[in-house]
C-alpha cells in the first residue's frame, strides 16, 4: 500500500499509484453565482493556463466564459457547435475541454456527458490538454468506470477525481418534493503527448 500524501491547500489526497482525489465545497461559499458558474470557476482556476483555449462542450448560459473573465485570465472560450458538427478545423487546438451539466441537473438531476461530446473533445485537445467531465447522480452500475473506459478508448488518461460538494449535507427531499443532489463527480483526463 502506498504512503498517503495530503496537500491541505488543494484538499487533495493521493496514494501512490492511484488517481488523486480532491474535495471542493461549492454549496455554502456565500456567492450569488449559480453552482454551475462556481464549478466553472474552480475548473478555470485549477486547469486552464493563462492564454489558453477552452472548449465548452455543453454551452448554456456562458458560465465558462464568465469564469474566465472573473479569474482575469487571458483565454479563448469556444462553445462546441454540437453533435454531428464537431469542431472541424480546430483539432489539436484546445488546452481544456469541459463538459458541465446544466444547473437543473446540478440541483437534483442525473447527468453524464454525451459520448459524442467526449469524442469531439479528444480530437480537439492538444497533446497534454485536459478534458474535465462532470457526472451527477447515478442510475446504477458504475458510471465512473464507464466514463473512464470510454475516455481510455479515446486515448485519454484518467488523472484526477474531484468530489464537488453541492449541498450542505446528505441528499434529501426539497420542499417541492424533488431530490437534492449532494455532490458531483468531476473526472479529469489528459491527452497523451505526441
Amino acid at each position: 500500500m502506498g504512503r498517503a500524501v495530503s496537500d491541505p491547500m488543494t484538499q487533495t489526497n493521493q496514494c501512490s499509484g492511484e488517481v488523486p482525489l480532491a474535495v471542493w465545497q461549492l454549496a455554502a461559499d456565500g456567492s450569488d453565482a449559480s453552482l454551475r458558474r462556481r464549478l466553472a470557476g474552480r475548473l478555470v482556476e485549477g486547469y486552464l493556463p493563462d492564454g489558453g483555449a477552452v472548449l465548452d462542450l455543453v454551452p448554456g448560459t456562458g458560465d465558462l466564459g464568465h469564469a474566465v473573465l472573473d479569474a482575469g485570465r487571458a483565454a479563448v472560450v469556444m462553445a462546441d457547435p454540437g453533435a454531428g458538427v464537431g469542431v472541424r478545423g480546430f483539432d489539436g487546438t484546445f488546452d481544456l475541454a469541459v463538459a458541465l451539466p446544466p444547473d437543473a441537473d446540478l440541483a437534483g438531476g442525473l447527468y453524464s456527458p454525451p459520448e459524442d461530446a467526449l469524442t469531439r473533445a479528444a480530437a480537439a485537445l492538444r497533446p497534454g490538454g485536459l478534458l474535465v467531465s462532470c457526472l451527477v447522480g447515478t442510475e446504477g452500475g458504475d458510471p465512473i468506470g464507464r466514463a473512464v473506459s470510454a475516455a481510455d478508448g479515446l486515448g485519454l488518461r484518467y488523472i484526477q477525481h474531484v468530489v464537488a460538494l453541492l449541498s450542505d449535507g446528505l441528499p434529501e427531499q426539497c420542499s417541492t418534493g424533488e431530490r437534492r443532489v449532494a455532490h458531483a463527480d468531476v473526472l479529469v483526463f489528459s491527452k497523451g503527448r505526441a
